[in-house]
């Protein structure tokens, strides 16, 4: 076989190739302490380095759903220690005013106490975590609690569970039900399914004590058109309501915060001429812990600056049972604190274990890629000089 220039110049730079290519690769291990840099390094291993990354990645997530949650949980706990704190402060008055003998105008000054400790209640209520409102639900942009006048607090927030998923599929609430309440679900008519009315009416809400009387009654009209979420909006703006629409099943699902004798709501769905297409009533209160509280409290106060002191040994009895509650609440708040620290530690191992296994996968042995790269070096400019050797095809060296 006739080997002609054209053959050495081609095998040549074939070999040349070959060798950068190797110092290259060499040099990019040696840079990023990788031993797989593209899919292709190590097609055996990059299933099992995938897999590996992806579950650090979800653990990681878990880890930080968790700390989120335990701010909620924290700053709960945190906030239920207060309230306790001012229950016992507020029985300590009772208990002083309950010994006889005092004046009204004594009696007078420690209600004006208590109506100090229900605004610091009502402070406790609107405890945030993150500029958000944690005993709010969902709708926890603004304060859940508003003192509209001496004797009233109204509830803003709503009654959804905010949970954080802390394992796969595994979600638990971090939140706790601030105020008592109930709730139903009426028809609504969207024939087109359009999510809108298909005419008008009007939504009438009833609230009823224990003994059925009627307490409270708003009304809220639609027009024919008119976007159920737009309704459930002005629900939403009534003090105590929330509302949710199920564009799929036509529903809407009106819920209530109950306050003092609140018992019951009634719901009405009225058409234009006040016909009824559908109605429901609530059944089981749903408890929640500032209800009993400022029930209790505003309560207090009132006989206290009336001067009366008939009732205050049942209010000894209800304030040590509210304090009860407080304590009951808090245990809960501690126990799903401890259940998230304890899962919190088990991920912390889980990533400690993942990190060995990328490491053993995909980390480089410095000490032995460090001696490739002279060799791969020093072989790469042997191929340089041999080439400039070989390749010397001037006029001149033709005529030598």
């Amino acid at each position: 076989m006739r080997v002609t220039n054209r053959i050495i110049t081609y095998n040549t730079q074939n070999y040349i190739q070959q060798g950068l290519q190797k110092l290259t690769r060499t040099q990019e291990m040696m840079s990023t302490q990788r031993s797989i840099i593209n899919l292709s390094d190590d097609p055996g291993a990059i299933n099992q380095l995938l897999l590996v990354k992806s579950s650090l990645s979800m653990n990681e997530q878990y880890v930080r759903n968790i700390k989120d949650g335990m701010s909620y949980l924290e700053a709960a706990d945190t906030a239920f220690g207060t309230a306790g704190s001012l229950l016992q402060k507020t029985l300590e008055y009772t208990l002083q005013a309950a010994n006889g003998g005092m004046a009204p105008d004594d009696l007078k000054a420690i209600g004006r106490q208590i109506d100090q400790i229900i605004d610091e209640m009502k402070d406790i209520g609107n405890t945030t975590v993150g500029g958000k409102y944690i005993f709010a639900g969902t709708q926890n942009s603004r304060p859940p609690f508003e003192r509209v006048d001496a004797n009233t607090i109204t509830f803003g927030g709503n009654f959804d569970a905010v949970s954080r998923e802390i394992l796969d599929h595994a979600y638990y609430e971090v939140n706790v039900d601030s105020v008592n309440h109930a709730g139903a679900t009426i028809n609504v008519v969207d024939a087109d399914g359009d999510g809108k009315a298909d005419a008008g009416g009007s939504l009438v809400f009833k609230v009823y004590d224990g003994a059925s009387n009627v307490t409270d009654t708003k009304t809220v009209s639609y027009a024919a058109g008119e976007s159920y979420d737009g309704i459930v909006s002005k629900i939403n703006d009534l003090a105590n309501y929330a509302a949710k629409f199920d564009k799929q099943n036509k529903t809407l699902t009106i819920q209530r915060a109950f306050f003092g004798a609140d018992a019951k709501l009634k719901i009405e769905n009225l058409d234009g001429g006040g016909n009824l297409i559908d109605g429901q009533s609530t059944s089981d209160v749903k408890p929640g812990l500032f209800s009993g509280i400022f029930d209790t409290l505003i309560k207090l106060k009132n006989d206290l600056l009336a001067g009366n002191a008939q009732n205050l040994n049942q209010y000894i009895g209800d304030l040590n049972n509210r304090h009860d509650e407080v304590l009951r609440y808090r245990v809960r708040v501690g126990a799903r604190e401890s259940h998230f620290e304890s899962v919190q530690n088990q991920l912390l191992d889980q990533v400690q274990r993942l990190n060995q296994v990328e490491s053993n996968l995909e980390d480089v042995d410095i000490a032995k890629v460090s001696i490739e790269l002279s060799q791969h070096q020093m072989v790469y400019n042997a191929s340089l000089a041999a080439g400039a050797q070989i390749l010397q095809v001037s006029l001149l060296n033709y005529l030598r």
